[in-house]
């Protein structure tokens, strides 16, 4: 049986791969369907930020809990160098509080007594098989151990934070991963939607001209979401491979207008003229 290439979406599919079949396949879509193409470029985007943040081994602490952090000092890093840390177990032969302007750090403290040794709100309470993070107007974090957890083998402040920032987005990766994936997707629309229905409007104020055989909105917006078909699956495989936002979008603008410009040097947004170029 022979497949049919005139339905959607192996017709938007068949118009992205060149710029004057973009331009004369422009009637292709209705708005359901060029609301869907919309939808599928941003997820083509969404991929490379979503296994930016998969791959992920660890995530700054500061960004959700900077008091926190900033308990962390040499002094924390002597006491733990103290601990016997094995298969995701902390050992503390003798419990430690540390006290300084930032909150309280403590170890070797079960639960109970954590409620009534700890006064401020910013706190870091190191336990045998977990940490618990505290700060003024969050949430409480209960961190499981991994089994890697190393922090007896730890020489200064900043490779403590690092090693907690590990632990804590181990066991929240996939919240992390999902709310990112979620806020920059939400970006990455914006500025989609924007290119898209921008890009489209300055097209469709050409037929005032007289120039172009463009007669409606729609028939600009398809051609612009034709047009940004292969720009996007570029810039989706260099993410995939060099994760960055900006360059990502850039690609697909830029491939963009290279696409309007090849098809105003070309036929001048003319079907009479991509008929006698194709004929």
């Amino acid at each position: 049986m022979r497949l049919k290439t005139d339905v959607f979406p192996l017709n938007y599919i068949k118009s992205i791969w060149a710029p004057l079949t973009a331009f004369k396949n422009r009637f292709k879509l209705n708005w359901l369907m060029i609301t869907v193409a919309i939808l599928f470029l941003n997820a083509l985007l969404v991929i490379p930020v979503t296994l930016n943040y998969a791959d992920m081994d660890s995530f700054p602490l500061d960004e959700y809990y900077p008091n926190a952090v900033r308990l962390i000092d040499n002094q924390v890093v002597n006491e733990l160098q103290n601990v016997d840390v094995n298969e995701g177990t902390m050992s503390i032969p003798e419990p430690f509080y540390v006290d300084n302007a930032h909150g309280e750090i403590i170890g070797g403290y079960s639960m109970e007594e954590l409620s009534n040794l700890v006064s401020s709100p910013n706190f870091i309470a190191f336990q045998e098989n977990q940490l618990v993070i505290g700060e003024e107007g969050l949430p409480t974090a209960t961190v499981l151990y991994t089994r890697d957890v190393h922090f007896g083998e730890m020489e200064t402040k900043e490779q403590v934070v690092e090693e907690i920032s590990r632990q804590w987005f181990n066991q929240n990766r996939v919240l992390i991963v999902l709310v990112f994936s979620f806020l920059i997707s939400s970006f990455l629309l914006f500025m989609l939607l924007f290119i898209v229905f921008g890009s489209a409007f300055l097209l469709y104020l050409t037929k005032k001209g007289h120039l172009t055989t463009i007669k409606t909105y729609k028939e600009s917006v398809n051609l612009i979401l034709n047009s940004l078909g292969v720009p996007t699956l570029v810039a989706m495989i260099y993410g995939i491979f060099h994760f960055d936002l900006y360059i990502m979008v850039t690609i697909q603008t830029l491939g963009l207008v290279g696409y309007l410009i090849y098809i105003w040097y070309k036929v001048q947004f003319n079907d009479d003229r991509l008929n006698n170029l194709t004929s």
